[in-house]
């Protein structure tokens, strides 16, 4: 993947458990990911740990 991506950064807004935002990172893609309540239970995932640390944020946190 890191062929299409090339060198940029990603950026995922939304990423409930980072589960896309890991398997880019172990690609060696650089990504910013960003949650809206980072540590609240989500009705959706429930008690599933993120599988990277979360960072509280929408997209305004890159925009530029």
């Amino acid at each position: 993947m890191k062929d299409f991506i090339g060198t940029d950064w990603v950026v995922e807004v939304g990423v409930g458990t980072r589960y896309l935002a890991k398997l880019l990172h172990d690609d060696g893609i650089q990504v910013a990911a960003y949650v809206s309540w980072p540590g609240a239970q989500n009705s959706y995932h429930g008690a599933t740990p993120p599988f990277l640390p979360l960072e509280a944020g929408d997209a305004s946190k890159v925009i530029a």
